[in-house]
C-alpha cells in the first residue's frame, strides 16, 4: 500500500451574527415560543412575526448554549445527585434483596412490531452469553435487527457491572431498535448505563457525548422526534466551535480508548447530517468535520492523516490482518460451505461469503484486536471487510465467475489500494451499513422503513446456520413477510 495524501479540511462561508444586545431584546419571546415549538419552526416564527432573522444554528447557540435553556433533561452537574430514571413498562427492576439483585426482568420485543414475543434467550452461564453474543452480532450484521434487540437487551441485563459491556449493549440496542417501544427501553438503558459509569458527566470527554447522542437518537426513533433533533442541534453548537477567522472547529475532547472510534464517528456523522437536514443556511461541512475528528483519534494524532504516512495502518493493525486473513481463507477454499434454503438470489451472495468464514473466525489472531483498537465486535468488522471485498469485486471482475473466485479478486484489488483509501473505504462501508439511523419511523407500519428492505425470507437461512452452529436451537423464525435490511454494498 502506498502512502497516505493529507488532505487540509475545508471550512464555510461564516453567517452574520447578531448582537448580544439584539437577541437579549427577543429573549422572553424567543424562549416562550421554545417553550411551545421545535427549534426550526422558532426561527421561522420570530422572522415572520417580528422580522428578527438569524441561522438555526445561532439560535441553538444562543438559547442552548449561553442562555443554558434546555427542553429536556440533562445529565446532573458533577456532585448533584443523579434522577431516578424509571424503566419502561416491560423492564421491571428485581426486588430488593434478590440474588438478582441489579437486573431486569424483558418480556421481548416481537418479531412484527407492537405483538408480544415469548421468546426469551437463555443466558444462565458465561457460554451461553457469549454465543448469544456472536449471535446477535450476526444478525445484525444479516439485517434481522429485531432479534438482535431482542439478545442485546437481554445480556445488557448480565452486564450491569461491567463497564465496557454496559457501553456496547447501549450502542447496540440504540442502533437496533426498530419501534418507540424499543426506543424507550434503549433510552432507559443508555440512563442506566450513564449512571453506573464514571466518567459520563465530563464534557471535555468524548463518552459523555456519545451518551448524549445515543439518548438524542431514542427520541428521534421514537415518539418525539422534534425533541430528539434539537437535542441533537443542542450537542452539536457545543461541539462545532468557529475560530477567529469564522471557520468551523471540532471541539478537542478525550477519547474513549479505541485508537479509530467507530461508534461515535457513526453517531456525530449521523448527528452532522440531521443537523444539516434542520438547518435553512449555514450548513456545516461535514465531510471537514469528520476529517478533524479523524485527525483527533489516537491511531492519528498527533500529525492527523499523515501519522498514517510512516507506518501505514500501525495504530489499527486488525484492518490490514483482517483482510490478509480473508485473503489466504478464500486462497484455501474450494466451495462455500451448504446452507439449507438458500435459493441463489444474487443478493444472498455476500451472505454465502460471510459463513464461508464463519467456521474459522472465532480463532484468527486479529479477532481479540478488533475492540480496543475500532470500538467494535470482530463481527461487524468481519462483515464490514465482506462488503467492502465483495463491492471490489463487482466493479472488477466477470458476475459469472465463482462467487469465492470473484470474493478472493476483490480482496486483491483491496490490496492494491493506498492505506488512504482503503480507510476511506473502510469508513465509508461502516457509513452505508449504519444508515438505517438515518431512516424516521414510517406511521403505517410501525418501523425504519428503507428502501433496500427485502422479505425476511431471503436471510432466513443463513439466520438458521449461524443460530445452530452455535448450538442455539430456539431462535424464532423470522414472520413471513416482515422486513429486514440487507448487507449493502458502498460505492
Amino acid at each position: 500500500m502506498s502512502q497516505f495524501v493529507h488532505v487540509d479540511p475545508g471550512h464555510r462561508r461564516n453567517s452574520a451574527r447578531k448582537s448580544r444586545q439584539e437577541w437579549d431584546k427577543w429573549k422572553p419571546i424567543i424562549i416562550e415560543k421554545y417553550r411551545k415549538m421545535a427549534l426550526k419552526d422558532v426561527r421561522v416564527s420570530m422572522e415572520r412575526e417580528y422580522g428578527f432573522s438569524a441561522t438555526k444554528r445561532q439560535y441553538g447557540n444562543t438559547i442552548q448554549v449561553i442562555w443554558k435553556i434546555s427542553k429536556y433533561k440533562k445529565k446532573p452537574a458533577p456532585g448533584e445527585s443523579r434522577p431516578n430514571v424509571p424503566p419502561p413498562n416491560n423492564a421491571v427492576p428485581a426486588e430488593e434483596g434478590s440474588a438478582n439483585r441489579g437486573t431486569l426482568s424483558h418480556n421481548c420485543p416481537a418479531a412484527l412490531p407492537g405483538e408480544p414475543s415469548t421468546w426469551v434467550p437463555r443466558l444462565d452461564c458465561a457460554d451461553a452469553r457469549a454465543r448469544h453474543l456472536c449471535l446477535s452480532e450476526t444478525l445484525l450484521a444479516f439485517g434481522d435487527s429485531r432479534y438482535s434487540f431482542v439478545i442485546n437487551s437481554a445480556l445488557w441485563n448480565h452486564a450491569l457491572w461491567d463497564e465496557e459491556s454496559l457501553v456496547a449493549y447501549s450502542v447496540a440496542c440504540v442502533r437496533t431498535a426498530q419501534t418507540p417501544a424499543d426506543a424507550k427501553q434503549a433510552r432507559y438503558m443508555v440512563h442506566a448505563s450513564t449512571a453506573r459509569l464514571p466518567g459520563t458527566d465530563d464534557e471535555n470527554c468524548w463518552v459523555t457525548w456519545l451518551f448524549d447522542l445515543l439518548c438524542a437518537q431514542t427520541y428521534v426513533w421514537g415518539a418525539d422526534v422534534s425533541n430528539g433533533l434539537d437535542q441533537i442541534v443542542a450537542v452539536i453548537v457545543e461541539l462545532i466551535l468557529e475560530d477567529d477567522q469564522g471557520r468551523d472547529c471540532l471541539k478537542r475532547l478525550v477519547p474513549r480508548g479505541p485508537f479509530l472510534d467507530i461508534p461515535v464517528y457513526i453517531l456525530l456523522r449521523s448527528a452532522l447530517v440531521w443537523y444539516n437536514s434542520e438547518q435553512v443556511e449555514g450548513e456545516i461541512d461535514i465531510p471537514a468535520m469528520m476529517k478533524q475528528f479523524l485527525g483527533q483519534q489516537p491511531a492519528f494524532f498527533p500529525y492527523g492523516l499523515d501519522y498514517m504516512e510512516t507506518d501505514p495502518l500501525l495504530a489499527i493493525d486488525c484492518l490490514s490482518s483482517c483482510l490478509t486473513w480473508c485473503t489466504v481463507t478464500l486462497e484455501s477454499c474450494d466451495s462455500p460451505p451448504a446452507v439449507p434454503g438458500a435459493d441463489g438470489n444474487p443478493l444472498t451472495e455476500v451472505y454465502i461469503v460471510l459463513c464461508t468464514f464463519w467456521q474459522t473466525w472465532m480463532s484468527a489472531p486479529w479477532a481479540v484486536n478488533v475492540m480496543p483498537q475500532l470500538g467494535i465486535s470482530a463481527i461487524e468488522l468481519l462483515s464490514t471487510m465482506v462488503c467492502m471485498i465483495m463491492s471490489a469485486a463487482t466493479q472488477s471482475v466477470n458476475p459469472s465467475s465463482p462467487v469465492l473466485g470473484r470474493a478472493l479478486a476483490g480482496a486483491h484489488a483491496l490490496w492494491n489500494m493506498s492505506p488512504r483509501d482503503f480507510i476511506d473505504r473502510f469508513l465509508g462501508q461502516v457509513w452505508a451499513t449504519n444508515r438505517r439511523l438515518m431512516a424516521l419511523p414510517d406511521d403505517a407500519q410501525g418501523s425504519h422503513l428503507q428502501d433496500n428492505a427485502v422479505h425476511a425470507e431471503m436471510i432466513e437461512p443463513f439466520r438458521r446456520f449461524v443460530a445452530q452452529s452455535l448450538g442455539i436451537d430456539d431462535l424464532p423464525v423470522l414472520e413471513r413477510g416482515s422486513l429486514v435490511y440487507p448487507m449493502v454494498l458502498a460505492g
